[in-house]
């Protein structure tokens, strides 16, 4: 088990348990039952946000700690998760992207960031060959 992982595991185990409960006590008819249900569902949800968030945190700090850098994007009108730039590789970027990460004043446009100015993928050709010469048509 990945290290603080316990106290989600806690909740969950605990929200299951007391889910059972709740639709035992349904069974018997008794008034508390739906509400041991809905505690049950709400402590399996908030096991899984702790699990998550601490998923999350030891993501960022493992990348952070190999010295890669982290970019955000600009994606209508609010700013994305943290990209490495290994993800930023299968994104659909444009020379007008905007990009930030740690050490910029503010947002740039990719085309304006030299190290990340190959993640453009080059737009295929849309121009309209020319008509086939009478000499070369059979």
């Amino acid at each position: 088990m990945k290290k603080g992982f316990g106290w989600a595991w806690f909740f969950i185990i605990f929200g299951i348990l007391g889910a059972i409960r709740g639709i035992i006590m349904i069974g018997s008819e008794n008034s508390y039952g739906f509400h041991m249900l809905s505690m049950g569902f709400v402590f399996v949800f908030i096991g899984v946000r702790i699990g998550s968030s601490l998923e999350n945190k030891q993501k960022e700090a493992k990348y952070k700690n190999s010295g890669g850098k982290f970019y955000y994007l600009a994606e209508r009108n609010k700013t994305s998760k943290p990209f490495t730039l290994e993800q930023l590789k299968d994104k659909d970027l444009t020379n007008e992207s905007l990009i930030w990460t740690e050490g910029m004043d503010d947002w740039k446009m990719l085309k304006d960031i030299p190290e990340l100015s190959h993640l453009v993928k080059p737009k295929p050709a849309t121009s309209v060959p020319p008509p086939i010469p009478p000499q070369y048509q059979k």
